[in-house]
């Protein structure tokens, strides 16, 4: 078969059922079919998809010696369009439908049995310049997948949202993505939010907002849950950025100010606040207790230590401690005469006494966690 598209548009196809993005198949030479097949398949032309998804089902039967193929189409909004021939010694023949973006939207889909194993496509496209595209694919158990996209070329807006339901219709996760290309503040506006609730069909959404440079290379992600975000407070609500460790999932502490959250939901994150990592927004409360929890395991190997004059020791940490949540270590000693503590944790004993070493451990969030050590120092033999 063959698939034809506008100039300049490059074609990406399935043949496994499911929806084409711009890391599927690309279409450069006659597709060969050799058995009962849906094709379907998508135009995108300088990184934007310029067309909804097309599908057609080609169907081989047996009966007396002949084949037949026929199949279905949907709409394209590039004028893209597709054909189907078969080299068998039968007869072939084909149906196609076709629909346009309207206001009220259009759906096309191959004619099934039933409403299981299917693929629906819906584009609505509103005054405004947004396009709603929605992809429902129905599985042979009745679970259901669902996936909206929603763009506005003048506004920048680019808004993922799936969501997954069983086959009693029950939403069993709804996550989503809002991409925005620029090195500037990670924004949360309420008009996204609300496009996601709508979506998705809930509140309860994981949201990550990814920063993008021209070619596509994450910046840094941020994720959040939309339900914390809308959930309404007395208090003017204010949530804090943690860092997410990519190899480990390690929770980490970095922010040193808090982001107050506007009545809408929205947010606008402070680049300088951070790099180029993966974060989570998380409530003030959560942070609180990330925070106590790494605290409580910053220890000193031992209480005390005793040694002669000229002699030492060093200021010594369980290990277990992740040091990438720590801003600094500052070392001082109760009594200077007898003895001393270096900038990396090492005693040396000056004179016969006793005296406390102290170590202030400060996290990046700016939370600190005083640990001493009783030093007891002999006189040298």
């Amino acid at each position: 078969m063959t698939i034809t598209a506008p100039p300049g548009a490059i074609i990406y196809y399935t043949t496994d059922g499911t929806v084409p993005t711009n890391g599927s198949q690309q279409y450069n030479t006659p597709i060969t079919l050799t058995e009962t097949t849906t094709i379907q398949a998508i135009a995108i032309e300088d990184g934007h998809i310029m067309s909804d998804v097309v599908g057609m089902t080609f169907t081989k039967e047996s009966s007396g010696g002949s084949s037949s193929d026929g199949g279905t189409s949907g709409g394209s909004s590039s004028g893209g369009s597709s054909s189907g021939s078969s080299s068998d010694s039968g007869s072939s023949s084909g149906s196609s439908s076709s629909g346009g973006s309207t206001d009220s939207g259009s759906e096309t889909a191959p004619p099934q049995d039933d409403n299981k194993d299917k693929t629906t496509t819906k584009t609505e496209t509103r005054e405004d310049g947004t396009v709603v595209t929605t992809t429902e694919i129905r599985a042979e158990d009745g679970s259901v997948q669902i996936r909206t996209e929603i763009r506005n070329e003048k506004t920048g807006m680019n808004i993922v949202v799936n969501v997954s339901k069983n086959a009693k219709g029950k939403i069993t996760s709804a996550t989503a993505e809002i991409l925005d290309r620029g090195f500037g503040n990670v924004k949360i506006s309420g008009e996204a939010l609300s496009e996601i609730v709508k979506a998705a069909g809930t509140k309860n959404v994981k949201t990550t907002i990814k920063m993008l440079t021209k070619n596509d290379w994450v910046i840094r992600e941020v994720t959040v849950n939309v339900n914390t975000l809308l959930k309404r407070t007395v208090r003017p609500k204010k949530m804090k950025i943690i860092e997410i460790d990519p190899e480990t999932g390690e929770k980490l502490v970095v922010s040193k100010m808090p982001f107050r959250v506007a009545a809408d939901g929205s947010v606008e994150l402070d680049h300088n606040e951070l790099g180029h990592g993966i974060y989570e927004l998380v409530t003030a409360d959560e942070e609180e207790a990330l925070t106590k929890q790494i605290l409580r395991s910053i220890k000193a190997t031992k209480q005390s230590a005793t040694f002669r004059e000229k002699q030492g020791t060093y200021f010594w940490f369980e290990k277990g401690v992740n040091w990438f949540n720590v801003d600094k270590v500052t070392f001082s000693v109760l009594n200077p005469d007898v003895a001393r503590v270096s900038s990396n944790g090492r005693i040396t004993g000056l004179k016969p006494g006793k005296t406390v070493v102290k170590a202030v451990v400060r996290l990046q969030n700016g939370r600190s966690k005083v640990i001493r050590m009783t030093v007891t120092v002999n006189e040298k033999k």
